[in-house]
C-alpha cells in the first residue's frame, strides 16, 4: 500500500527513526507511536512531505503528511486529493471504494476543523482501510491520508497521532 501513497503525494527516501516522541514540521506538532519511524522527508520551498509508518513492517500501515504553507478551501481540498489517489491507486490496480463522502469534524488537541473522507483499498495485499483528513493549522493546510490493515494495534497508532496533533 505504501508504494501507492508514493504515487499519490510524489514523496524522497531518506529516513529518521523516532520510539514514542514528538514531531513537529512547520509548526504542526504529533506523537510519533512507539515502534514507528518518520520516513521519506521531502522539503520544498513552503512545504513539507513525509510519513509516518510502521518500523519493520511492510510499508502497509502508515501516516503520510503534506503540510503547505497556505491556507485553502478544505472541501475542495479534499475532493481534488479524493480524485488523485483514487486514480493513483486505480492506475496501480487496486480498487477504491470510499464509504462516505466527505464529512466536517475535528482533530488533534486544538479541535482542528476538517474535512474528511474514508475508504477501503483491495490490492494484492488484501483490504485496506484508511482517511483522507486535510485541515488549517499554525497557518497552513495539511493533508493527511492514514491507510493500513484494520486492527487494534493500527487503531491505536492512528489515534496517538491524530489525538495529538497540534500547533507549536
Amino acid at each position: 500500500m505504501f508504494r501507492y501513497l508514493l504515487l499519490a503525494i510524489s514523496l524522497l527516501s531518506s529516513t529518521a527513526v523516532f520510539a514514542q516522541s514528538k514531531f513537529e514540521q512547520m509548526g504542526v506538532s504529533f506523537t510519533v507511536p512507539a515502534g514507528w519511524e518518520i520516513d521519506e522527508l521531502e522539503r520544498a520551498e513552503g512545504s513539507v512531505y513525509f510519513s509516518c509508518e510502521q518500523k519493520g513492517g511492510l510499508g502497509t500501515e502508515v501516516a503520510a503528511f503534506s503540510i503547505v504553507a497556505i491556507e485553502t478551501d478544505l472541501r475542495e481540498y479534499i475532493e481534488s486529493t479524493m480524485a488523485e489517489y483514487e486514480k493513483s491507486l486505480t492506475a496501480a490496480g487496486a480498487k477504491v471504494k470510499w464509504d462516505s463522502g466527505v464529512s466536517i469534524g475535528t482533530i488533534g488537541q486544538a479541535a482542528f476543523e476538517t474535512s474528511q473522507a474514508s475508504f477501503t483499498v483491495v490490492d494484492e495485499i488484501g483490504p485496506q482501510e484508511g482517511s483522507i483528513i486535510a485541515f488549517k493549522a499554525c497557518g497552513n493546510t495539511v493533508l493527511l491520508i492514514l491507510s493500513g490493515e484494520k486492527s487494534q494495534s493500527n487503531d491505536a497508532a492512528f489515534a496517538t497521532i491524530t489525538e495529538s496533533l497540534t500547533c507549536e
